[in-house]
């Protein structure tokens, strides 16, 4: 959208509020192993206190396709979680749906 719109092209600021919280889609590839799973899930709700709405996964030779839907209440928390996700491990890619 930049190349075609130029300088009317603004970022997006979702400012951090206490009760105010947005929806986010991490689609995550990695390596199966043994607790994988509980391992993302103990980051996101445990250890980052998100609260998790969906997750679905999807093993295929070893490689696991994972999608988790959660709340965040920032742009700075869902990197921070994105961070905190890359460094799990076994895992090698996490994307912002």
């Amino acid at each position: 959208m930049a190349s075609k719109y130029g300088d009317n092209v603004l970022p997006a600021e979702l400012p951090e509020e206490e009760n105010t919280i947005y929806p986010v889609v991490f689609r995550i590839t990695a390596i199966d192993r043994h607790h994988l799973l509980v391992d993302l899930i103990e980051h996101i709700s445990n250890n980052l206190g998100l609260n998790i709405e969906s997750l679905t996964t999807n093993t295929v030779d070893e490689l696991v396709n994972c999608t988790i839907c959660f709340y965040v209440h920032s742009v700075g928390e869902m990197i921070n979680a994105k961070k905190h996700i890359y460094n799990i491990n076994g895992v090698d890619e996490v994307k912002v749906m």
